[in-house]
């Protein structure tokens, strides 16, 4: 399984700019989602991007140490892509620059239990 290729169309990647816990600079920002646009620009059929920069932690966040509900959660983006064919995930996070990390889709999770 570990060496499974995810493929897909539809994709959303949400990344802070910093870290949350260690304020490193993950270097995500507008710039590098337009760089990541212009990449892809001929194998999308839709895309939109948002800055978030004025959520605060919730009861259902894993809130860092030093923080506490209602405290300003720090800046970042939500991309939502749209690809006229599947897409392996890998090769997409290299064209954003943001790390690769997945979730499971809810069809995964519908066929794991």
């Amino acid at each position: 399984m570990a060496n499974k290729k995810i493929r897909s169309r539809f994709y959303m990647i949400m990344q802070y700019e910093r870290n949350p816990r260690t304020g490193e600079n993950l270097n995500f920002n507008e710039q590098a989602i337009l760089k990541g646009l212009q990449e892809r620009e001929e194998s999308l059929n839709a895309w939109a991007y948002v800055c978030h920069d004025k959520d605060v932690y919730n009861q259902d966040d894993d809130i860092p140490e030093g923080k506490k509900i209602g405290d300003k959660r720090p800046k970042h983006w939500h991309v939502m892509l749209h690809f006229k064919n599947a897409v392996e995930i890998a090769s997409l996070a290299r064209s954003f620059g943001c790390l690769l990390y997945t979730s499971p889709s809810p069809r995964d999770l519908s066929t794991s239990r």
